[in-house]
């Protein structure tokens, strides 16, 4: 594995030389099984870029008339998420 330009993930693909095929910038982007996302560039972590993927999926189901809470969410890791609404309108998750 090739590391990228910031230490703390590593490069996914197999050689330096196709990392700098695909752009030479070094864009991560992580999906964690707990819901959250983070997003690293080559000068490090760029948190306005780290929405959770849960609660974007979420949006888009309401989008689609279909109520969040109302839908069993299994995880990447196999564990499973509950969804409540809170006070302010939001939703947020229990895992």
């Amino acid at each position: 594995m090739v590391y990228s330009y910031h230490p703390a993930i590593a490069c996914m693909y197999s050689t330096y030389e196709e990392c700098e095929y695909r752009g030479g910038t070094m864009n991560h982007a992580l999906f964690f099984a707990n819901g959250n996302t983070a997003f690293f560039d080559e000068s490090g972590q760029v948190p306005e870029l780290q929405r959770s993927w849960l609660k974007m999926y979420i949006a888009f189901l309401q989008e689609h008339g279909i109520d969040p809470t109302k839908v069993d969410y299994t995880l990447p890791n196999s564990s499973h998420a509950v969804v409540f609404p809170t006070s302010d309108g939001d939703f947020n998750w229990q895992i």
